[in-house]
């Protein structure tokens, strides 16, 4: 018997888990009935990035009160009755990781604070810190340590039932994230208190950033020309996912610069690869990045069935690796299983791609397969990540106390009627337009759309390119009492773009859906207007869209795109009359 495990888990990685696993049965996966940790009380603080530290030591120093105990005692040490805490960092080192903040935070409270983290701090050794890192845990556990300025490593395997509070001096990168460490907090059921201190600089630059409309290539160009200085927490999130996803060329050649290493994949055999080796290490990347590029190759490797299986010896700085011998027809069909467990529409897709490429030699066939599987991972799972990274912004930036934030937490975990059918939405080949008119029907109250908003944009974390859950993701936001207009333009334009590529899907199958959306939402004052803006834009709309809608619009909703319509053949009519009216050097003629 096998049980595998996860806390909050997106749809993407419960579907890793089962493809790892090869566990195939529906009845197999049992989700938990609600989420709903009532001993938890959230807080969101908004701080000005030059502010944070302060505003910290103002959440820390309001707890004794909170509590109700002498601040001594609420920061003392191995009383019988510790009152732990966990400031959760985004990174190591620098001004908003675990050293700076311990230190800061020791000095200004004249409280003991020590640090955790996975990755040795800057001046530690990897040996020396695994063995301080589990004396540390050791010992808070027991509640030597009061506070614990830590990454999220911390809570692997780590159970202490007396943790009060947590503080998050960063946006966290989902909302399951933050629930998983939030919930680290309370463990005996009793109060605690779960905080985010936020630091949103510039509103107008984090929509544009996590817009589903914007390429990775602009953000990462925007996000390293913005200044340390400048960045908040939306920038500094950004700079680890760019450096994390580094862009289909740079893996590529790291997937290269393993073949190489490999040498033969066409046979079965076992080969010794060191990370040590000059195409991965440089003083610049430093011993642990090194291996975490060679490990990646080797995992993208795994997928495609080149690579049955390795091993890793850190002691000798290598990896064990069994090669596969697998045929070019197996590698493709690997390819396609991958992307299956996505969308099977995609899986047939991926497999006919690979299958197209058999002609050439192994080795460059292989590379050419490992770059359609490393252009979908970036298509798909990169652009995933920015997805949940925006819902967590928007459910963080919009609720109004902590019992709001505890709803939209709640309302994007919790499986409700509406999952099954957004299932339905997301595998059909058509992206979900043709099942969209039933669904809106029984949109039929504010909680509904709340509800749907939130299981569209738990889809979207996994599935950001899928058009239909974009439009839904819109058309419930524009019908939510706390509506955010940015929101709804953004799903919109993005459903418009990805309705044409990679869906291929025509004007008037698009224009049917947008019209069924916008007529659903004449229920709620100036929601149908709020959609056919964002349908039509002034810039960037085309004619066809617009003589679509108007086509399928009730009558009384037509004036916007007849009116758009009529505006440009005006603006048409005055140009060509301009044009014809200029002789050749541009002069007007009588």
């Amino acid at each position: 018997p096998l049980v595998a495990l996860t806390g909050t888990a997106s749809k993407i990685v419960l579907k890793d888990v089962q493809r790892e696993l090869g566990i195939t049965s529906f009845e197999a996966i049992i989700t938990p009935k609600g989420f709903d940790r009532a001993e938890l009380q959230f807080r969101i603080i908004p701080s000005l990035s030059s502010e944070k530290l302060y505003r910290v030591i103002g959440v820390l120093e309001s707890l004794p009160g909170y509590f109700v105990v002498e601040r001594g005692r609420f920061f003392a040490a191995g009383n019988g009755g510790t009152y732990a805490g966990l400031l959760f960092c985004p990174h190591v080192n620098g001004a908003y990781g675990v050293v700076e903040q311990a230190r800061s935070l020791t000095q200004e409270m004249r409280i003991p604070v020590r640090i955790y983290s996975g990755g040795a701090p800057r001046g530690w050794n990897t040996d020396t810190w695994d063995d301080e890192k589990r004396r540390i845990a050791h010992e808070f556990k027991r509640d030597g340590i009061p506070l614990l300025a830590c990454t999220s490593a911390f809570g692997m395997g780590i159970d202490k039932s007396n943790i009060r509070y947590t503080v998050h001096i960063g946006l966290p990168s989902s909302i399951e994230t933050f629930y998983q460490e939030a919930g680290r907090a309370g463990r005996d059921r009793s109060p605690a208190t779960c905080t985010i201190v936020l630091s949103n600089d510039d509103p107008a630059r984090s929509q544009r950033l996590l817009s589903p409309e914007a390429p990775l290539e602009a953000v990462a160009r925007e996000v390293d020309a913005t200044a340390w200085n400048d960045a908040d927490d939306i920038i500094r999130a950004l700079w680890f996912h760019v450096r994390a996803f580094r862009g289909v060329q740079a893996e590529l050649d790291d997937v290269a610069s393993m073949l190489e290493q490999l040498h033969d994949t066409t046979t079965r055999h076992h080969v010794s690869v060191t990370w040590r080796d000059h195409r991965w290490f440089s003083e610049r990347d430093g011993h642990d990045q090194a291996r975490h590029r060679a490990e990646k190759a080797l995992h993208r490797l795994v997928i495609l069935g080149v690579v049955a299986d390795y091993s890793v010896d850190y002691a000798s700085h290598e990896f064990g690796v069994q090669v596969a011998g697998a045929t070019q027809e197996e590698i493709a069909h690997a390819l396609g299983a991958y992307a299956t467990a996505y969308q099977w529409r995609l899986g047939e897709q991926y497999l006919r791609s690979a299958l197209a490429l058999r002609q050439a030699p192994h080795e460059a066939y292989v590379l050419a397969v490992a770059g359609l599987l490393i252009r979908f991972i970036y298509e798909h799972i990169e652009m995933a990540r920015r997805r949940a990274l925006n819902e967590m912004l928007q459910a963080a930036t919009t609720a109004r106390d902590g019992d709001d934030l505890r709803r939209r937490i709640l309302d994007y975990l919790q499986q409700s009627e509406w999952d099954e059918r957004l299932e339905d939405v997301r595998a059909s080949p058509r992206g979900g337009l043709e099942r969209l008119g039933p669904l809106l029907d029984d949109c039929v109250s504010p909680n509904d759309a709340a509800a749907l908003r939130a299981a569209a944009g738990r889809a979207l974390a996994s599935y950001p390119d899928v058009p239909g859950l974009l439009l839904l993701r819109g058309v419930s936001e524009a019908l939510c009492p706390d509506t955010d207009p940015e929101v709804v333009r953004q799903n919109v334009m993005a459903a418009r773009g990805f309705a044409a590529d990679p869906f291929g899907l025509d004007v008037d199958e698009l224009a049917r859906s947008l019209a069924q959306m916008i007529t659903r939402a004449q229920d709620k004052a100036g929601a149908a207007e709020l959609l056919l803006h964002a349908a039509l834009p002034h810039e960037g709309a085309d004619r066809p869209l617009a003589r679509a809608l108007v086509r399928h619009l009730p009558q009384d909703l037509t004036a916007w795109p007849a009116r758009w319509l009529l505006q440009r053949l005006l603006t048409r009519c005055a140009t060509l009359t301009t044009t014809k009216g200029s002789d050749n050097d541009g002069n007007r003629r009588g």
